[in-house]
């Protein structure tokens, strides 16, 4: 056994000349030195950083993308939050329109009574908390102030063009950010026509101050530092936070200006803002009014989580990098040493013997010295190991042919059992051509033979026809055990044909055997032969009857199923939708190795006379012929379940089963 730890100390002498003959030793100055290169502490610290440095690459990376993975988030959430607060604007200025065009309806306005009409604007006025109204003429002087008196003198003008385009279009216009001649505040005007007989006479005016849309902003509560604005179609402020008071009335920056001109509906872009910060600023125009919501986002917040990851980064990086140096020089220094001594022993082994190096701790170079120490003995083990394979290599060998012959025995089983199957469905086919003559014949003597003829020669006739019947079930097994049989399918419901077989399942397995069926709702269509399905219902019950001598239950079972790719691979169908029929008794139960034979043709673990073989190939065959699949799943002792997998049908699926087909009942030859 090879020595492992901490070496003797004591001197090894190994003769080569045991071994090997006689082996000329070369003298120590013969030896050639090695070859210059790198050391142990240079390739390990070459290690090290080969790791670290791509770690910290990835890391940074992972940073990197996190950051703009926010960023992303963020952009996100601010033009969801601007289309909502530019839809909120529309809204808001909708609902005051609307207001003006009914007061612009006001009887008294129409009848010229500006008393009582000045009287309903302070009214509005007060409804709206204080906006300012006024109705001014078609020069653009005002005629009432809402926070005047109806005979006060009012000052100044509106403006021109509002006035100018309200009584051309006949249409609500809204105006841009202006100083208010009366207030001297910034504010919007939105203005309506008053008609009397299809001409406008008057415009009524409605002032907007900053607070109102101020207050929309407040509205919705954006976290710290974060800037928000609204501004008319000229880029001056209706509204901001912060600095409200300062900013409204004024020029928005120019970055935003700028990419109002790019963009206009929408956009997000990075800029200076007013006060000299770099933002990520993102904007949506109302679709109504054409006025734009801005929600501004500091570099510095969104970019802070990166720096500081990157800044973590570095510093534990070079702090890393230094311990993992720190500890590669210390190994590499344990290394050479232990090395350079393992160098001096082995430049012993030449000469016949090897003094053991001290132990180094390093359980490699320590085996290297075990390994030197032992070499001559290591060779004698080698020789051992080589006679005792030669020993064993026959026994693998002939493991290995037996297996090639087994897979042989499969293979030509396989083939066996095609061919027999090809035969057997030839032979069925010929044979049923006889039967259908035999059958013709037989139904020929049956009407010529009246009721008085002999009675033997009746009965003979019946029981030839009798025989030619059993003869033709035969050659049907046949056929559906070689997948030969001619099939007449057609969409039925596998429920209703299960139902309406369920009482003559009943007579078949007798009353010692309990039966109920479990019929899922809304199970698909499928397209079969509903003769052969319901041959082979009843082959399963009768073969679950005889499974259950002592009597138990018997459960049939519909339900949809789905067939995924790994377990059609693994079984031989098609993936998909099927439509599974479970037939499940508490029988006795199969073994595994009757399980891998239950399908063979002829094979039957009843005593003989009392089967054929032929009841589940056939079930087999005929589930493999309608591109299905069945599977059995037993434990003796615990019963059987047998599981028919039929695709679901394509058709339509209103299809029923056909009147002409009575369930039970079999065709005749």
């Amino acid at each position: 056994m090879r020595r492992r730890g901490i070496l003797p100390t004591k001197r090894w002498s190994v003769p080569l000349d045991t071994l090997a003959g006689s082996v000329e030793r070369p003298d120590a100055q013969s030896i050639r030195p090695a070859r210059a290169g790198w050391g142990v502490r240079r390739y390990l610290l070459l290690v090290v950083l080969s790791s670290l440095l791509p770690l910290a690459a990835f890391a940074a990376y992972l940073s990197y993308d996190g950051s703009r993975a926010q960023l992303a988030t963020i952009r996100t959430s601010v033009i969801s939050t601007t289309r909502a607060l530019a839809v909120a604007v529309d809204e808001h200025i909708r609902v005051r329109r609307a207001m003006l065009e009914e007061l612009a309806k006001s009887p008294r306005l129409q009848d010229g009574d500006l008393i009582g009409f000045h009287a309903e604007m302070v009214g509005v006025s007060r409804l709206l908390q204080g906006p300012i109204l006024t109705l001014v003429r078609p020069d653009a002087t005002r005629v009432l102030f809402s926070d005047l008196p109806p005979d006060a003198v009012i000052p100044g003008s509106s403006q021109p063009d509002l006035v100018r385009r309200v009584f051309e279009t006949g249409q609500p216009q809204l105006s841009d950010v202006f100083v208010s001649a009366v207030t001297r505040e910034p504010i919007a005007v939105l203005a309506v026509p008053v008609k009397r007989d299809g001409r406008v006479i008057w415009s009524l005016q409605l002032g907007m101050r900053n607070q109102e849309f101020g207050q929309l902003l407040n509205e919705h509560l954006l976290p710290p530092g974060w800037l928000s604005g609204i501004v008319d179609r000229q880029g001056r402020f209706l509204a901001r936070v912060p600095d409200n008071d300062r900013r409204v009335g004024h020029l928005a920056s120019e970055g935003w200006r700028a990419a109002i001109q790019v963009r206009p509906d929408e956009s997000w872009d990075r800029f200076a803002s007013l006060e000299g910060d770099s933002v990520y600023n993102g904007h949506a125009r109302a679709p109504e009014t054409g006025y734009i919501v801005g929600i501004g986002v500091p570099a510095s917040i969104i970019e802070a989580p990166l720096h500081r990851s990157l800044w973590r980064l570095l510093i534990g990086g070079c702090v890393v990098v230094a311990l993992g140096t720190l500890i590669a020089v210390l190994v590499a220094r344990r290394v050479t040493d232990g090395l350079r001594n393992v160098a001096a022993a082995a430049g012993q082994v030449p000469m016949g013997h090897c003094d053991a190096p001290r132990s180094t701790s390093v359980r490699e170079i320590d085996q290297i010295a075990a390994a030197l120490i032992e070499s001559a003995q290591t060779i004698l083990r080698r020789t051992n190991e080589l006679n005792h394979l030669n020993e064993t290599l026959e026994q693998r060998v002939a493991s290995e042919t037996a297996d090639r012959l087994r897979a042989e025995a499969a293979l030509r089983q396989a083939q066996k059992m095609e061919a027999i199957g090809q035969l057997t469905g030839g032979v069925a086919h010929d044979f049923n051509n006889l039967l259908q003559v035999i059958c013709g014949s037989l139904e020929n003597l049956r009407q010529r033979f009246s009721s008085d003829a002999d009675t033997r020669l009746r009965r003979s006739i019946e029981l030839a026809g009798q025989a030619a019947e059993r003869a033709a079930s035969l050659t049907q097994r046949l056929l559906a055990f070689s997948r030969q049989q001619p099939l007449a399918p057609e969409v039925i419901d596998p429920n209703r044909l299960v139902g309406d077989m369920s009482d003559l399942i009943r007579r078949s397995i007798g009353e010692m055997v309990a039966m109920e069926t479990v019929l899922a709702a809304g199970v698909w269509r499928v397209f079969a032969d509903p003769n052969q399905l319901e041959s082979a219902l009843l082959n399963l019950a009768v073969n679950a009857r005889d499974a259950m001598p002592s009597g138990g239950k018997l459960t049939i079972e519909t339900a949809n199923t789905h067939l995924d790719e790994a377990y059609a691979a693994s079984h031989e169908v098609a993936p998909g939708q099927y439509v599974g029929i479970c037939v499940t008794d508490t029988g006795e139960g199969m073994s595994p190795e009757v399980i891998d034979r239950v399908f063979d043709p002829f094979f039957t673990t009843k005593p003989p006379g009392q089967g054929s073989g032929l009841g589940l190939s056939q079930v087999y065959g005929f589930v493999k012929q309608s591109q299905g699949h069945v599977k059995v799943y037993s434990e003796l002792g615990a019963g059987t379940t047998v599981k028919i997998y039929l695709p679901r049908s394509t058709g339509p699926e209103f299809a029923e089963v056909s009147h002409e087909h009575q369930p039970g009942v079999a065709r005749r030859c």
